[in-house]
This record gives C-alpha cells, sequence and structure tokens, in this order.
C-alpha cells in the first residue's frame, strides 16, 4: 500500500510536472528542500539526465503499484481496491494530459506514448480483476501469505479465520519446557507430563502425556502416553497416542501417529531428556500423512 500513497513518489509525480512546465523557483515553504536539492544537482548531471530521473518516478510509481496489489495483504478490500484504482487514474490522467497537450510554444505532443499508458492502465485493470481481486489468488502470491492473510491466519470467503497450517510440510524443532511428575498409585503407576515450546522450526508448542511404572531403581519405565501439538495460537491442533518408546543414548526415543483438522494426519518422531531441576529437552521431527478415511 505505500508504493500507491506514498508522497514521496505523489511528490515527485508532482514535481516534474511542475519542472516540465515553468523554470524553478526556490521554495522554503514545504517541500522547498527537495526542491532545492533537485536545483542544485541539475547543473551538475546534465539537464537531460535529471530529465530522466524525474521520469524514472513513474517507473517506480508503476513498480510499488503492482507489488502491493500482487502481495498486499489487503488487496481484496473494497476500500484498497477503491484506493487503488483512485489513484492509477489520477496519475495516469494527468500522465496522458501532459503527454497530449503541449507546454509553451516549444512544446510537443505524444498521443503515441498517451496510448501506450492508457493501454497499460487497461492492462493493470484486467490483471487486477482477473488475479489478485480473486479468491484464491493467495496460493499463488507470497507463499501463501498474501492477500488478506496476517502471519498464519486468513480471512475465509464465510468472514471465518482459517489459520495455515504450521506442519503442513516435513519439519524439525527443537524443544524446552518443564517436566511434571504426578505420584504413583496404589499399583506403581505414574503419569508425567511436558509442556515445551518448540524453537528453529515452525513456532508452536508440544505437550506429551507420559504412563508407565516406577522402577525398583526409581526410574519411571513409560508404556505408553499422548501426544499434542499445537501451532501458534493453539492452531492447527494435532493430537494422537504414543504407538512407541525406547531409550538410547540420546534419551527416551517415542513415536506416534497424530491426527489435526480435516483429516489430516502427522507421523512424528521425537526425544526427550531431562535435566536438572525438572527442565526437559528434546527434539521433535515430523511429516505429513495421508488423510484419515
Amino acid at each position: 500500500m505505500g508504493g500507491m500513497i506514498d508522497t514521496s513518489l505523489m511528490g515527485g509525480m508532482i514535481t516534474t510536472r511542475r519542472h516540465l512546465a515553468a523554470p524553478y523557483r526556490q521554495n522554503h515553504g514545504p517541500g522547498g528542500d527537495r526542491r532545492w536539492i533537485s536545483a542544485y544537482l541539475r547543473p551538475r548531471l546534465g539537464y537531460a539526465l535529471w530529465r530522466r530521473l524525474h521520469a524514472a518516478t513513474f517507473a517506480v510509481y508503476a513498480l510499488s503499484t503492482v507489488h502491493g496489489l500482487a502481495t498486499g495483504t489487503d488487496t481484496r478490500a473494497t476500500w484498497a481496491l477503491g484506493l487503488y484504482a483512485a489513484s492509477l487514474l489520477l496519475v495516469g490522467a494527468l500522465l496522458c494530459y501532459r503527454l497530449l497537450i503541449p507546454l509553451g510554444t516549444r512544446g510537443r505532443a505524444y498521443p503515441n506514448l498517451a496510448g501506450v499508458v492508457a493501454l497499460l492502465l487497461i492492462g493493470v485493470g484486467v490483471w487486477t480483476v482477473t488475479g489478485p481481486a480473486r479468491p484464491g489468488w493467495n496460493a499463488v502470491a507470497n507463499s501463501g501469505q498474501g492477500n488478506g492473510a496476517r502471519g498464519p491466519s486468513a480471512l475465509t470467503s464465510g468472514g471465518t479465520t482459517a489459520t495455515a497450517d504450521a506442519f503442513a510440510r516435513p519439519f524439525a524443532a527443537a524443544y524446552q519446557g518443564v517436566l511434571a511428575q504426578g505420584r504413583p498409585d496404589t499399583t506403581g503407576a505414574v503419569t508425567m507430563g511436558v509442556n515445551a515450546s518448540l524453537s528453529g522450526g515452525p513456532a508452536g508448542r508440544v505437550h506429551l502425556t507420559l504412563r508407565g511404572t516406577v522402577t525398583a531403581a526409581g526410574d519411571v519405565a513409560v508404556a505408553g502416553g499422548q501426544v499434542i501439538l499445537t501451532g501458534a495460537g493453539g492452531a492447527p491442533r494435532y493430537q494422537g497416542a504414543l504407538q512407541g518408546v525406547g531409550n538410547d543414548s540420546a534419551g527416551l526415543q517415542w513415536q506416534a501417529v497424530l491426527g489435526g483438522p480435516s483429516g489430516r494426519t502427522l507421523t512424528v518422531r521425537g526425544t526427550l531428556q531431562v535435566v536438572a531441576d525438572g527442565q526437559a529437552t528434546g527434539m521433535v521431527r515430523g511429516s505429513p500423512a495421508t488423510r484419515l478415511r
């Protein structure tokens, strides 16, 4: 959106017209410093280069506008489309007027160039209607983060919030948290919980519930449990039972198949180490599996 309403760009467009229309007069009012710099550089750059640099502001304006339309977070909003349309029509009309109406007795018209500008405006309009203004453009623009998406969330056609799946692709992340252990029951069974945040990968949290029995050595032999994996803000949420537990030099090894939204599943594997003061660390790796039937 900055490219469309950037005052420096619009100021460049207005001062370009002024310099092409009349000799420079120093002005210490608003914008006077900018025009002083322009007048200072003019004899040092040469008139031809100085004029081309002024004309280049139109190219910068056009490129920034297309960029905003293609990847802007609010492109499909009515107010945003209205601002883009008003800006393009105003700048395009002024530019065509300048190209068609000679300035002074030595000026000349550029009808062919004015026609090109008009065709470009029409092309941008058609492209906007058939591209950025249509639902689904987000799938091909800005890696799924354009057109209405703000970070991991986007608005669906019904106006409800749909959260992008942080675990839609294979991932690996470290986690760190605190292990909480309950008291053994009368059979010696004990339940432990690890609530940890992910780092070095997708943002989110992992919660492990481990169930086992206390051994004669005072350790806990884990026999089963549950895994809950959530993205930032609590969504998406995947959960499932532990399907395999073992030990090696890296600590406790665990794996599970987790069910998530819309029938999606994740196959996850992880490690767990408990260090001093009940701090728990580990790694978790996952990859999308087939949809549940």
